[in-house]
């Protein structure tokens, strides 16, 4: 076995799988490599007067946005930055398009593999599971409850509990608290959720745990069980965020 036996293979293996086609934009290149939607990784090649540009076709940004993925702040937001970087491109917010910036023709061999490889590891923010990464959908929570309640409660984190909740909400007026929310992707965040929940007086502020999804890995069929038959309440968020959310108005206390 030889080093260009090795090259000739790869080459083989690569290239085989590599189709060009005129479209009215430029060139469509669709490749080898799948995407984790079972279609392969498709990426334009465009001339412009200021050098030739890759770009995708914008169904990437859009389909997260519209599942309820938000790529434009917190933990994936700083992880997508961080990709296109590296894929020496950037996001252009009005065509929701992943582009490159503008190269002369020399350098696409270089800069193909690169703005390749960031288009395939972009996907992997679309398919990070809120129960593998727990910051980020606490995050996404938080987003939500602040979009919603941002003018009418103070949002802040629990951190003089024994099992502390991600947030309390409080009225801005009097301070008072109106709800804890944990954000529960884990059989751990979920029991803490119990347990304050079974400690809680009648007058206290209600437990809520805002649950991500109905069978995450995350959470084991007991503990759900266990806690929906004590009357834990639990929006579930991933569903229907918005609904997830007027839940929480609905259960809030008033004072």
């Amino acid at each position: 076995m030889t080093p260009d036996f090795i090259k000739s293979e790869l080459c083989r293996t690569f290239c085989d799988g590599l189709s060009v086609s005129t479209v009215p934009e430029g060139l469509a290149v669709a490749t080898s490599f799948i995407l984790p939607d079972g279609d392969p990784a498709i990426f334009y090649v465009r001339e412009t007067p200021d050098g030739f540009i890759f770009e995708d076709d914008g169904d990437f940004v859009a389909t997260a946005r519209a599942s309820g993925i938000s790529l434009d702040t917190g933990v994936r937001a700083q992880l997508f930055s961080g990709i296109l970087a590296e894929g020496a491109a950037f996001f252009d917010e009005d065509t929701l398009q992943i582009r490159s910036h503008p190269a002369p023709k020399d350098r696409l061999k270089d800069l193909a593999p690169r703005f390749l490889s960031a288009l395939i590891r972009a996907r992997d923010l679309y398919l990070l599971s809120s129960e593998n990464v727990a910051s980020t959908f606490a995050e996404d929570v938080r987003e939500a409850l602040e979009s919603r309640f941002g003018s009418q409660y103070l949002i802040s984190e629990d951190d003089n509990a024994d099992f502390a909740a991600d947030f309390i909400l409080r009225h801005k007026g009097s301070g008072l608290r109106a709800a804890l929310i944990f954000a529960v992707n884990t059989n751990e965040k979920l029991l803490s959720a119990l347990i304050r929940y079974g400690e809680q007086h009648e007058d206290d502020a209600p437990v809520i745990a805002m649950m991500d999804r109905i069978g995450t890995g995350g959470i084991s069929n007991r503990n759900f069980m266990r806690a929906q038959n004590r009357g834990l309440p639990m929006p579930f968020f991933g569903a229907d965020r918005n609904a997830a959310i007027s839940f929480v108005e609905q259960h809030a206390k008033v004072h």
